[in-house]
């Protein structure tokens, strides 16, 4: 795949099906696609995506919660035939920014402690493992790594 221009866009509900697909072959542990559809209901939840310039297709999403002066990220995922692209970045970048416009200082996440990809990017943008989860995957147990982030520590893309 070659490099694509995108736009992150806040989700809705047409856009579930796209996200589900992604979730699915994504996770090992997928989210329903009842459970985003929960999310677009909750007043602190933001889906984001990440979408095509040319043809709109849905590459990406995140979803975070804003929590008083918080962001929780709670699932992101970028279909595997478009990683390595800077999209999971500019998916956490956006989210940083309106976590700033909502006046949110700090931003946290759970990673698998497996997902080196991951886990170097969030590093790559000023997030550090302040905890360890212990067995907090019950597919196979695997500890969580708890990343925090303080909003001004990351470089503004606004």
């Amino acid at each position: 795949m070659s490099l694509v221009e995108l736009e992150i866009v806040e989700l809705s509900e047409d856009a579930l099906q796209e996200v589900n697909a992604i979730e699915r072959v994504s996770q090992d542990r997928p989210w329903s696609q009842s459970s985003f559809r929960r999310e677009l209901h909750v007043s602190f939840s933001i889906i984001l995506g990440a979408r095509s310039l040319e043809d709109q297709r849905l590459f990406g999403y995140l979803v975070f919660w804003h929590v008083s002066d918080e962001i929780h990220v709670l699932n992101v995922a970028v279909h595997p035939d478009a990683r390595r692209r800077g999209i999971g970045r500019q998916l956490v970048e956006a989210s940083v920014s309106i976590g700033r416009n909502l006046q949110a200082t700090v931003m946290y996440l759970e990673v698998r402690a497996s997902n080196h990809a991951a886990i170097l990017l969030y590093k790559s943008l000023g997030f550090t493992v302040v905890q360890t989860r212990e067995n907090y995957y019950p597919d196979n147990l695997e500890d969580a790594l708890v990343m925090e982030c303080p909003l001004d520590s990351v470089a503004a893309t606004d």
